[in-house]
């Protein structure tokens, strides 16, 4: 495993932060959410994540999902963080690196690059324990939505403020910072860039990037919908396997809407809801649309659903082939989460 590839030290950060004391305060009932406590869950959460982007393999010892109080700590500070990264970011666009040697006025740019990918990788894992608490009912699910929620405002907040920063990425373009970053993505991750990492490939002349991932906003919409699909960092060993949910989605070949279907383990629910999320405010609407899953037709309903027996999907096995509209025009499946 220490052989594994992992250029850029995600596994090792992962084992530092989570060997550190101050997350003992987390332990309690309720947990101490201490300023050191809060740092520590963080750079666990930022590591974490990176390890998932990067899809860097982890020892069963470092591989599951933050328990419940160390996710309530990270979010806690990612929401904190964010803004105080978005009022630099403000500062820089209005004033530029300042008074900076020219080898070294980069540096405020790709910092902020770098700020954003540990944003990106924090919540990925917050997603990850977001859903294991919502599977087990934890007591702290209710505080840890609310706390990840402040979190993805402070993301959405974060990413106006990156916009108003003219050459972000033409800067970091010239260092391969986000080319580096583009090659060493695992998939999902890979398929769907967000929106900062694709223009720095646009604006070096790689041409068109792949589709961009969705923001803040859609990740908070289809969290409820997530899977359990890892144990507790600090319980995988005494649990046991977690029953499995399966994530499957499918992109409209316009690129205006995603479709998302979480499949639970067998004998969880008879019926499972097809989701369909636009990707921009001018997509045109699904609603009254007919949709064929696995050989299954249904009609979207007003809220962007359509409703499918569970039984008659798991007979159909694999993969699940989705066509919607008229036409039943195929929509592309993307990587099985």
């Amino acid at each position: 495993m220490s052989d594994a590839p992992d250029p850029l030290g995600c596994r090792d950060a992962l084992a530092e932060a989570l060997a550190r004391p101050a997350l003992d305060a987390l332990e309690g009932t309720p947990p101490d959410l201490t300023p050191d406590a809060v740092a520590a869950a963080l750079d666990a959460a930022v590591a974490l994540g990176r390890c998932r982007l990067f899809g860097v393999a982890l020892p069963d010892d470092l591989d599951g999902v933050l328990p419940p109080a160390y996710a309530l700590a990270a979010a806690a500070g990612l929401s904190g963080e964010l803004p105080r990264r978005a009022d630099d970011t403000r500062r820089l666009a209005a004033d530029g690196p300042g008074e900076l040697l020219p080898f070294a006025a980069e540096e405020p740019y790709l910092a902020l690059l770098e700020a954003r990918l540990d944003a990106w990788a924090a919540l990925v894992a917050l997603d990850e324990a977001h859903a294991e608490a919502a599977a087990g009912d934890d007591p702290l699910l209710p505080d840890l939505a609310g706390r990840l929620d402040a979190a993805l405002d402070a993301a959405d907040a974060f990413d106006d403020a990156l916009r108003g920063v003219s050459g972000l990425q033409s800067v970091a373009g010239e260092t391969n910072l986000l080319s580096n970053w583009r090659r060493l993505l695992a998939k999902p991750y890979a398929d769907l860039l967000p929106w900062w990492l694709e223009e720095g490939e646009a604006d070096a002349g790689a041409g068109e990037g792949p589709e961009t991932q969705p923001g803040p906003e859609l990740w908070r919409r289809l969290r409820p919908e997530a899977g359990r699909l890892r144990e507790p960092l600090t319980a995988a060993a005494a649990v046991g396997e977690a029953p499995r949910y399966d994530l499957y989605r499918w992109l409209e070949p316009g690129g205006w809407w995603l479709a998302h279907l979480v499949v639970p383990p067998v004998g969880e629910q008879e019926a499972v809801t097809l989701r369909f999320v636009a990707r921009d405010e001018a997509a045109p609407p699904v609603a009254g649309r007919r949709v064929r899953l696995a050989g299954a037709e249904e009609t979207v309903a007003a809220d962007d659903t359509a409703t499918f027996a569970l039984a008659r999907l798991r007979a159909a096995g694999r993969p699940l082939a989705l066509q919607v509209g008229p036409d039943m025009a195929e929509w592309t499946p993307l990587p099985q989460e």
